[in-house]
């Protein structure tokens, strides 16, 4: 049933893109890239309880719903649907964004700043973060790795890596034993 879902929304998809080559200008066209962005939105993965949550798994179908929301939005300004739009946007935009905060969340319980920092600049940069929840996270994330340069970070955590004292001792041992 799945596949078969998957299949119409791509056969959707390449009837939306072929519409928009042949006829780019056509009263229809903001509706087609609007039904686009739809069908790629479509395919997220399920956010059904037993099932990792969606930002754990591949949503690259998502981050292509956002360029094409994003495009829909700036060509077509004044189109009637344009508040869907938007909604369907953000709806899309929060998917990814959560998939940045676990990795940042993750970054910071392992004691990376610098990827906790490369996460964020991600966020800050891509996206606008409206939820209060996500705006907590996001101050806890600083606390844990106050901002701090880039450059500062990664010296930071490369000179850690330089300080971990290497056992020669146990080394030896372990080589000697895969020789054997």
């Amino acid at each position: 049933m799945i596949c078969r879902a998957s299949s119409l929304l791509m056969s959707a998809i390449t009837v939306f893109d072929t519409f928009l080559k042949r006829h780019p200008n056509h009263e229809s066209a903001p509706e087609a890239l609007l039904y686009k962005a739809h069908s790629y939105l479509a395919q997220k993965p399920s956010d059904f309880f037993v099932l990792p949550n969606p930002a754990e798994r591949d949503i690259s179908v998502v981050e292509t719903a956002v360029v094409i929301y994003r495009e829909y939005l700036e060509k077509y300004p004044e189109d009637k649907n344009r508040n869907e739009g938007e909604k369907k946007l953000e709806e899309a935009e929060l998917i990814l964004i959560e998939k940045d905060l676990r990795v940042a969340e993750f970054y910071a319980k392992k004691k990376k700043c610098a990827g906790v920092f490369l996460r964020l600049q991600h966020i800050e940069n891509n996206f606008k973060v409206t939820t209060e929840k996500n705006l907590k996270r996001l101050e806890e994330l600083n606390k844990k790795c106050p901002p701090k340069s880039k450059e500062e970070y990664f010296k930071i955590e490369n000179k850690e890596e330089k300080e971990e004292p290497v056992d020669e001792s146990e080394s030896k041992e372990v080589s000697d034993e895969n020789s054997k």
